[in-house]
């Protein structure tokens, strides 16, 4: 039988992988519109402030290589974006109270922007400022923070409560260890 409390990372990626999937879909419903959400910064952020560093990364690893197979950008770029804002997060985790989901949640908007912007610079460096549209990534980055700011304390408690199912006990666990 696996120990679920040694292979958290596990679930938490399953879980991100269902919320891309979802994600997936909504974004196919609003391309008619030139629309395109994303929600990386959402998880990235939970993977920073509620698992330690070894379960953040490996939860975040897993999920930017299927992030990676499907972006048109540099095979690197993705992988990279993630494991830096992943390592900023750490470090400001260690310096905030974690537990608050305000914090979080302005933390992954934090994120989300630093994404954006990663990406938007890797983008630059391939095809240059004139294949950009300006008014359309401002559009999608704020339509992506509307969402994020909405749903983090929904997917924060979904993710708890997934991870309370197979006996893992995270807040529990912050709170013994201190």
């Amino acid at each position: 039988m696996i120990n679920f409390s040694k292979h958290r990372w596990l679930i938490v990626t399953i879980v991100h992988y269902i919320a891309l999937f979802i994600l997936s879909q909504i974004n196919h419903y609003l391309s008619i519109h030139n629309v395109h959400l994303s929600i990386l910064g959402l998880l990235i952020a939970f993977s920073a402030f509620l698992l330690n560093f070894r379960q953040g990364f490996l939860s975040l690893l897993p999920t930017a290589l299927y992030l990676e197979s499907l972006s048109p950008l540099n095979y690197g770029s993705m992988l990279a974006t993630i494991v830096i804002i992943f390592c900023i997060l750490i470090w400001i985790r260690h310096r905030i109270h974690r537990e608050s989901t305000a914090i979080a949640a302005g933390m992954a908007l934090i994120a989300n922007l630093a994404v954006h912007a990663f990406l938007t610079y890797f983008v630059l460096t391939q095809v240059g400022f004139e294949a950009l549209n300006l008014s359309l990534l401002f559009l999608n980055f704020l339509f992506s923070s509307l969402v994020i700011a909405i749903f983090t304390k929904l997917y924060f408690a979904c993710m708890l409560e997934t991870l309370e199912f197979f006996g893992i006990r995270i807040l529990e666990e912050q709170r013994e260890s201190r």
